[in-house]
């Protein structure tokens, strides 16, 4: 994830319309946003990592093309409301090829914005970090069904345990009444 920080070339912008500063800020954010989801932008860079990638064979279009789908699909770009600020992520197996998109697409972005408008500067607050590894669903649902399953084992343990002392204090006190009876 990289966080971009959007703000307004002020000697520029004619302040004599109508539009306020959070306004103007807002749509710029919201432009940058569009423009570096776009296919123009993403699917150059998805398609050069698909290449890139060892497990593609290129001369297979459809599986470049299935890459390049995967890859545009794991690339978000957001601006929170009320902010001046962009977040771009991506996710994807390899930490460093994470980081590596998420900056090419940062930077493309923000030239894309520098060449269509003069009004703003877009600038990188936080690059794209390495990659956090996360807990895929699966593995998460197997740590949980492995942990249900040692607190079962441990309550069965527990059940059976006291179950037998039950039974081994209800032979020792027999046991002990049959001594009493024989004295």
């Amino acid at each position: 994830t990289a966080l971009l920080f959007v703000d307004l070339n002020r000697d520029v912008i004619d302040t004599s319309n109508d539009m306020n500063e959070s306004s103007k800020i807002s749509m710029l954010a919201n432009s940058f946003s569009q423009i570096v989801s776009s296919d123009s932008v993403i699917a150059p860079i998805a398609k050069q990592y698909a290449l890139d990638s060892e497990d593609i064979d290129v001369e297979n279009e459809d599986a470049v093309n299935t890459k390049v789908d995967n890859l545009r699909e794991n690339i978000t770009v957001t601006v929170p409301s009320d902010t001046q600020t962009i977040n771009v992520s991506v996710t994807d197996d390899d930490a460093e090829r994470c980081q590596s998109i998420c900056e090419t697409i940062v930077d493309t972005g923000i030239k894309a914005m520098d060449s269509a408008t003069n009004y703003a500067t877009i600038s990188i607050v936080s690059p794209a970090s390495e990659g956090k590894k996360e807990k895929s669903e699966a593995a998460g649902a197997a740590a949980s069904a492995l942990t249900m399953a040692a607190i079962f084992l441990v309550v069965a343990i527990l059940i059976v345990a006291v179950r037998e002392l039950g039974i081994a204090y209800k032979a020792h006190e027999a046991a002990k009444q049959e001594e009493e009876k024989k004295n």
